[in-house]
């Protein structure tokens, strides 16, 4: 018994800490999975006015990056989406055609580099028991060539 006490929290915190090492590495497979299919989105939109039941592009990839997120909670942090997404017509700095740089995205031409980049905010399912505990953020980006 008193081996057991003293062995037990060190073994479950080593089991809850494998376990949370694996939620946090498929977060990050899901947020790469959503970036792609996000880029997938944006090259099939290209510049269509609508999309699959979505008007515009920016609203046609941000539901096929929430589709493809999984069960991560996607609730806002202090006021920010989260997930975060963000698209741009590769190179970055230079807007898509005919777009103000000021305004979201709208879509892009045919043949145009476009890269879709998520952010997620990654809770530690653990800090409940921990007090509070910092969060990490997860990036995934992904490009396509808008084929319409």
């Amino acid at each position: 018994m008193v081996e057991f006490a003293l062995i037990a929290p060190v073994f479950f915190l080593v089991v809850f800490l494998i376990l949370e090492g694996a939620l946090f590495i498929n977060a990050q497979a899901s947020i790469d999975n959503a970036a792609r299919e996000g880029a997938r989105t944006a090259a099939l939109c290209g510049s269509a006015g609508t999309y699959q039941g979505y008007t515009g592009c920016a609203a046609a990839i941000n539901a096929a990056v929430l589709s493809h997120i999984g069960f991560l909670n996607t609730q806002p942090l202090n006021g920010t989406a989260n997930p975060n997404v963000g698209v741009n017509c590769v190179p970055i700095t230079q807007p898509c055609t005919g777009q103000d740089p000021n305004t979201p995205y709208r879509g892009a031409t045919i043949g145009t580099p476009i890269q879709v980049s998520v952010s997620y905010v990654y809770r530690w399912y653990l800090a409940p028991f921990f007090g509070s505990l910092p969060t990490a953020t997860i990036k995934s980006s992904a490009e396509s060539v808008s084929q319409r």
